[in-house]
Formats: C-alpha cells, structure tokens, sequence
C-alpha cells in the first residue's frame, strides 16, 4: 500500500489503525498473513466512517470478531479489516427482568456466565462455542436443541452502506447455521433468557 494511502487512511478512519497486522495474532487458529490495514473503530460512527471511505475509494472490507474459527490465507487480507473487538462492541445492557441488548463483541462465554450469575437460563447451549455473540448470529450457532436465534428476539446491524438497520427476530431468515445476514455488520441484539 502506497505511504499516501496510508496516511490518507490514518486521517480519515477515528479508531486504531495498524499496517500489515500479522493475522496470525489475531486468530484463534494462529495462522495467515497479514492484514493490509486492521481497524478498531472506537464507535459505531467511527465503523461507518471506515465503511463509506473504503466503499469511495473500492478498498475491500473484511469483518471479523474475535477472529475465532477464521482461517486466513499465508499471503493475508488485501484491504480493510475491521475488528469489533474495541471497549464499544463488549457491552452487555440489562433491558429487563429477563433480557439484554449485548453489543457484538461480546465473547459467548462472558454473557454466559453473567446471565447464570443473575439466575437465568436459555445460554447453556453456547458452553464450549467460541467466539461473539456477533459471529454466532451470523452463523446462527446452536447445540443439539438449541440456537441463538432461540433467544434474539432484535438484531441491531450496519448496511454495506454505513446506515443503521434494526430488525425484529420475525423478520430474519434463520436456518440451520444461517442468518440470511452476510450483507451486514451485526452491532449487537436483544436477547431474552429465563429462569
């Protein structure tokens, strides 16, 4: 990448910028080369930011969580990875007695236990499945008698564009290990448990 982009991209882009990330680092199967550019937007705003300037300049755009269950090529990412894992994708809102809105970034272990810390259930299934919450929507991520979108009741995501989307669980196509939501950036979602 030319030293002009880079610095183009530093000033445009509000978050942690680094160049040529080893992805190795970054992913819990610890292989793969490079990043050209790694991005950890400090906001929503800063994500949209970072999604419209590599739309304006035809950048390619990569998404990633935690980064687990990731495989990456030796010879790394061309273009923009963008990395949710920033304070601002890992927070958890009690919304009611018995629900959450948990941002994306949220590994599935750490809202486990804090759902069983408040005496509720429904998470029990994610024990052992790595990852965010972000990434197991995408996928729709289950156990033998249960899935994630069991739980979600709202899913509050980002366009290709930068706009922001809210859609009820009605109105999401989950199926088996499916969400129908691949052309979306997952910024978080309304969970219900019980007790």
């Amino acid at each position: 990448m030319k030293k002009q982009l880079k610095e183009y991209i530093r000033s445009a882009i509000k978050g942690r910028i680094l160049f040529d990330e080893p992805m190795a680092s970054r992913t819990s199967f610890r292989i793969g080369g490079p990043a050209e550019v790694w991005v950890e937007p400090k906001n929503v705003s800063s994500l949209a930011r970072t999604i419209r300037f590599s739309r304006k300049k035809g950048i390619p755009l990569t998404v990633i969580g935690a980064g687990s269950n990731v495989l990456v090529r030796d010879k790394g990412l061309r273009g923009i990875v963008v990395s949710l894992s920033s304070v601002h994708f890992k927070i958890i809102d009690k919304t009611g007695e018995q629900s959450f809105r948990v941002s994306s970034g949220v590994k599935l272990p750490k809202l486990l236990k804090i759902t069983r810390n408040k005496g509720l259930g429904g998470l029990e299934f994610t024990v052992g499945i790595p990852g965010t919450l972000g990434g197991a929507i995408i996928m729709n991520a289950g156990g033998k008698d249960k899935n994630i979108s069991d739980l979600v009741t709202k899913v509050d995501l980002m366009d290709r564009s930068g706009e922001l989307v809210s859609l009820d669980r009605r109105d999401i196509n989950f199926g088996y290990r499916f969400s129908g939501l691949d052309d979306y950036i997952i910024l978080g979602a309304f969970i219900l448990s019980y007790r």
